[in-house]
Order: structure tokens, then C-alpha cells, then sequence
């Protein structure tokens, strides 16, 4: 009969013991916050021409488009003062084909949701001065000075009720400020984030 080798004892593993890692405190540092013409909304803007003209123009959004061609149309109309590359990022990002081999474009949201939800009376937009004057970090509203949404007045009243906030108006720009004057509008936004760091 063979020798029987003897039994090989399986291999002694270390437990794995995590590193220690030392816990370091981090600074805090107020990070300013950027608000755009939007706010013109729920904070004065809501029952001026310039809400009447989105409530008209939620009413009247298609259901979809023919074609690149007819959404880029729309998005023309209403934007008349953007630049080329800010209608094509709408096209983009705001529809898609219906199906493979169509030119029919779809929207990516819900339109319809969205327009139903607008124009109900019984859900007027949120009441968003508490949240304004409740700010404590650098915050900036900057506003195009062709919009209708947002007016001078807001802007008065949005400075006087928060010490925090400053505000900007762009010439040449609409609602949406940073489509019609992108150059201005970064290099406002950059201006604002440097003076907010050096200040913190």
C-alpha cells in the first residue's frame, strides 16, 4: 500500500483590517448661488405681461414638430435674439424622433403635463419670497433688460428685503439671458464668483 501524504494545512490569511484614516475637519465656506431671471416668476413677474405672454405661449406649444426644420421654427420665434447655437441645443435637448426612419420630432418632456399644470388656476405657482429673504450666502439675480418677466421693481425689492443679494441686468437679453448674451453673462458669473471667494 502507497504512503498517504499528510494533510496540508490551508494557507494562514491575515484579517483584513482597514487603514485608519485620520478624520480631517474641512472649512466652511458659504458657496455663492446663481439665480437667473426665472425667479421673476413666483417673485413679482406672475401677473405682469410677461406671465400673460407664457401662459399664452404654454397654451399654444405643439404637440410635436414635422421636422428639424419646424422645431427650430418654434424655437426661433420664440427666442428671437439668441444665437444660432443655443436654437440648435433646444432642437437637441428638448426632442427627438418619433421613431426610426421619421423626420417627426417629439418632445423629451412632457408638454402636456407641463401646460396643464401652468395654465390651472387652482395651482398658482409657489410664493418664493420666504425662500429670498431666508438667503444668508452671496447670491446674484441676473436679469436680460428685454425681458417682460422680471421687472426693475422686483429687482429694487429683491435687494431691500436681503442684504445678500446683489443684482445685474444684461442689455440686449431676454428671459434667457445666458442664450442671447453668453459672453456677458459668464464672464458676470465669473466676476461674481471671484468676489464671493475673496470675500468668504
Amino acid at each position: 500500500m502507497p504512503p498517504v501524504a499528510p494533510p496540508v494545512a490551508p494557507p494562514v490569511v491575515p484579517p483584513v483590517v482597514p487603514p485608519v484614516v485620520p478624520v480631517v475637519p474641512l472649512p466652511v465656506v458659504p458657496l455663492p448661488v446663481l439665480a437667473g431671471s426665472a425667479s421673476g416668476s413666483s417673485c413679482g413677474g406672475r401677473y405682469g405681461p410677461g406671465a400673460e405672454r407664457i401662459r399664452r405661449e404654454v397654451a399654444q406649444t405643439p404637440r410635436g414638430f414635422d421636422d428639424e426644420a419646424a422645431a427650430r421654427a418654434y424655437w426661433r420665434r420664440l427666442r428671437p435674439g439668441a444665437p444660432e447655437a443655443a436654437i440648435e441645443a433646444r432642437v437637441r435637448n428638448t426632442t427627438r424622433r418619433s421613431g426610426p426612419g421619421t423626420a417627426t420630432l417629439r418632445w423629451i418632456p412632457d408638454m402636456e403635463g407641463i401646460t396643464a399644470a401652468r395654465l390651472d388656476p387652482a395651482h398658482p405657482p409657489a410664493d418664493l419670497w420666504p425662500a429670498v429673504e431666508a438667503l444668508s450666502c452671496p447670491t446674484m439675480v441676473i436679469r436680460g433688460a428685454d425681458s417682460d418677466f422680471t421687472d426693475d421693481e422686483t429687482l429694487r425689492k429683491v435687494r431691500e428685503v436681503n442684504p445678500h443679494i446683489t443684482t445685474a441686468t444684461i442689455d440686449h437679453a431676454g428671459h434667457y439671458v445666458h442664450d442671447d448674451q453668453p459672453t456677458l453673462f459668464a464672464d458676470l458669473v465669473e466676476d461674481f464668483l471671484k468676489a464671493a471667494r475673496r470675500d468668504s
